[in-house]
């Protein structure tokens, strides 16, 4: 339980969204590894709800939480969506090695255009030989 909360707090707090391996060690961050298994809750709907309310939540964690909520919880996502498309705010992003800002609005066209969908986790798919 504690990790949990210890989770969504890290995922309040992020102020850079990221996802696959980023930096010269080409490490999966923190962050990226709380909202995955943040995602696999069953309350997750209701942990996402509450860190998109939150005025103190960062931008960083609130695009971690529009992707979780489009590949899962697609009532949530059509209904939060506009917010993220109308905002005028700048979020970090990084990319490899590579740290930029960008608009919060050009991030969620990304999230939207399925940019980050290959960061989904898949079943693992066996083949009989």
């Amino acid at each position: 339980m504690e990790e949990e909360t210890d989770n969504i707090k890290l995922l309040k707090r992020c102020t850079t969204f990221s996802l696959g391996g980023v930096g010269y060690s080409g490490r999966i961050s923190n962050t990226e590894k709380a909202f995955k298994s943040l995602l696999k809750r069953d309350d997750a709907k209701e942990i996402f709800t509450d860190i998109l309310d939150d005025e103190e939540s960062k931008s960083g964690g609130k695009l971690y939480v529009l992707l979780g909520i489009r590949w899962k919880f697609h009532d949530l996502y059509d209904e939060r969506l506009p917010e993220f498309l109308s905002s005028s705010a700048m979020a970090e992003v990084t990319h490899g090695c590579m740290h930029l800002t960008q608009p919060m609005s050009k991030l969620a066209a990304d999230i939207k255009d399925g940019k980050y969908d290959f960061y989904q986790e898949k079943e693992a798919v066996v083949i009989d030989r």
